[in-house]
C-alpha cells in the first residue's frame, strides 16, 4: 500500500538517527507533529469515499476501487501501526519530546480521528496509551 511505503519513509529518519544531536526535544515534537498531521490528512482523504482517492488505498493500480468496509480497514490498520510505532518510539526514547507536548499532539490527532468516525481504532489505540 502507498501509505504503508509513506510511512516507512517518514519513520527512515529516527531509523537512520538523523534526530541523534543531544538536544532532541524540539526536533522529535517537530517530527511526532508532523507525522500526525500527515496521518491525519491522508486518513481524511482516504474517508472521505471519494474515488479520486483510490490511489491513497492503492487500488487504482488494481483497477478496483475499494468499498467503504475496506476503507474502514485501511484507515484501522493504518493508525493502529502509527500509534504502535509512536507509542513503541516513545517508551524507548528514540523518539525523544516532552511528555506533555507529545500527549498534547497525540491526543489533537485522537480528537481529529474520531471526528471523521475512526472510532474502533481510536477506542483500542486510546485503551494501549
Amino acid at each position: 500500500m502507498p501509505l504503508d511505503d509513506f510511512f516507512t519513509s517518514f519513520w527512515a529518519a529516527i531509523d537512520g538517527r538523523a534526530l541523534s544531536s543531544l538536544e532532541r526535544k524540539v526536533p522529535s515534537a517537530s517530527f511526532l507533529s508532523s507525522l500526525l498531521e500527515c496521518l491525519v490528512f491522508f486518513l481524511r482523504r482516504l474517508s472521505s469515499g471519494s474515488q479520486d482517492h483510490g490511489t491513497l488505498s492503492g487500488s487504482v493500480s488494481d483497477g478496483l476501487v475499494p468499498n467503504n468496509t475496506r476503507l474502514r480497514n485501511l484507515a484501522d490498520e493504518l493508525v493502529k501501526s502509527q500509534f504502535t510505532r509512536i507509542w513503541e518510539e516513545l517508551k524507548t526514547r528514540r523518539l525523544r519530546t516532552d511528555e506533555k507536548d507529545a500527549g498534547k499532539l497525540i491526543a489533537n490527532s485522537l480528537l481529529s480521528l474520531h471526528r471523521m468516525n475512526i472510532g474502533e481504532c481510536v477506542t483500542s489505540t486510546t485503551i494501549l496509551i
